[in-house]
């Protein structure tokens, strides 16, 4: 009766812990996660330009095309496709901001994402290389 007992009590406390490092990795991996989106969205209403993580590869890899001497008509389609990337990516990271609760009051909320609504109309306007800072253009600025 006494091993039933000690087998139950161990079961628990393993249950225990493993709901309780569960609960631990939640919780740090959605606190990066808007950490993550807290800086992205620090670097585009500052800069107007995708934040290096959305872009590294995508540079990397026009790099290396171009190195190997990709016919201009092609690296123009891969650009296209890349800025269409970028610009679904804002998209997805304005609907993130629009539900997350990382504001105190819906002023900020509706401000921040104005800003860089603006900076998305920007990139539709504009070429891949605008949007990943090679080359420059003019954005939109709010007053203030």
């Amino acid at each position: 009766m006494l091993e039933l007992l000690l087998i139950l009590v161990g079961i628990v406390v393993a249950f225990l812990l493993f709901f309780w490092g569960a609960a631990s990795y939640t919780s740090r991996t959605f606190a990066t996660i808007a950490a993550r989106h807290v800086e992205d969205t620090e670097w585009i209403v500052q800069s107007g330009i995708a934040p290096p993580g959305w872009s590294e590869g995508q540079k990397r890899r026009v790099a290396q095309l171009e190195a190997a001497g990709t016919p201009a008509e092609r690296l123009d389609r891969i650009k296209a496709r890349y800025r269409e990337g970028l610009i679904a990516r804002l998209e997805r990271h304005l609907r993130y901001l629009e539900r997350a609760t990382l504001f105190r009051n819906e002023y900020e909320r509706s401000d921040l994402t104005d800003r860089i609504r603006e900076v998305g109309r920007s990139w539709e306007h504009g070429r891949w290389a605008q949007i990943v800072g090679e080359e420059e253009f003019d954005l939109p600025r709010r007053a203030g």
